[in-house]
């Protein structure tokens, strides 16, 4: 067992050498695989820098199929090329640009080191919008440019490095008994997204949590009107280390973003100690 995995092992390391310079390289040296009979993939969502795709594979003996490579080469730049090994048929490849397409094929590999290809398919990334480009410095009730900020002892602050909060990035903090932010655009949506991502991260003074809420929402402020089914929440901030939170809102189908406010709504549930949300990014994804 051990000596097989080893081989196992060799067979893999070889695979991630040919993806180095696979751009320069010819499918026709290498040698087609006879025992996988199929190497096709499905593109399952496709967003500005990455997309999950679904591998259809079939071998005379499935285990006898021991990893994919995904490989996607820049329309536009040949030396732009985003690659993954994966053992799994459901995978994410990432590091790919915006606004760009990409030629896109699969290849399977055996035991043996030969490989069955897929058909290359030509694939539309997504554009973004950078919500973070537009942020602003913001006290309790102030509307500034881009963004609006109401609560109870809040503020939004694009400075990085506070000696206190260690944050690297911009946050939003709430410092009080019974404080919370709402934290929304000023005007609606510039585009049709099909989704919004966000990656932040949470922490506080001690051992109190808070709600974090946003979402697509009819009319911003303190009473706000959310869209179901293009909302998120979640408890956050149990500690003082910051905990990182990501997430993907899909807008419904049917429903133009382009009518709808971005809000994010966040509550201390504890006494009176700080709590933050630093935002590394938050983007709309949408097509053209």
């Amino acid at each position: 067992m051990e000596n097989a995995q080893n081989v196992e092992n060799e067979i893999l390391t070889s695979y991630e050498n040919k993806i180095i310079n696979i751009n320069n390289s010819s499918r026709e040296i290498e040698e087609n695989s006879s025992i996988i009979k199929k190497c096709e993939f499905e593109v399952k969502n496709i967003s500005s820098t990455h997309m999950e795709l679904t591998i259809d594979s079939q071998a005379i003996n499935e285990s006898d199929i021991l990893g994919y490579h995904i490989i996607a080469i820049n329309e536009s730049d040949n030396n732009q090329v985003s690659s993954k090994m994966t053992t799994e048929k459901d995978a994410e490849l990432e590091g790919l640009q915006a606004n760009s397409k990409y030629n896109i094929y699969v290849a399977a590999y055996d035991k043996y080191n030969k490989v069955k290809y897929s058909q290359t398919k030509i694939i539309q990334i997504c554009n973004e919008f950078d919500f973070t480009s537009k942020f602003e410095n913001l006290s309790t009730g102030t509307v500034g440019k881009y963004y609006g900020l109401n609560g109870k002892t809040t503020g939004f602050i694009i400075g990085s490095g506070n000696v206190y909060w260690k944050n690297v990035k911009p946050f939003l903090c709430i410092a009080d008994t019974d404080s919370y932010a709402n934290f929304y655009t000023v005007n609606k949506l510039e585009q049709n997204f099909k989704s919004i991502e966000i990656y932040a991260r949470t922490r506080n003074d001690g051992k109190n949590n808070a709600l974090l809420k946003w979402g697509l929402v009819s009319n911003t402020g303190n009473n706000p009107t959310w869209l179901e089914n293009a909302i998120d929440s979640v408890t956050c901030a149990t500690t003082s280390d910051w905990i990182d939170y990501k997430a993907t809102i899909k807008i419904p189908e049917g429903i133009n973003a382009k009518d709808y406010y971005l809000q994010i709504y966040f509550k201390h549930n504890g006494s009176n100690f700080c709590m933050g949300i630093e935002f590394f990014s938050l983007k709309g994804i949408y097509w053209f």
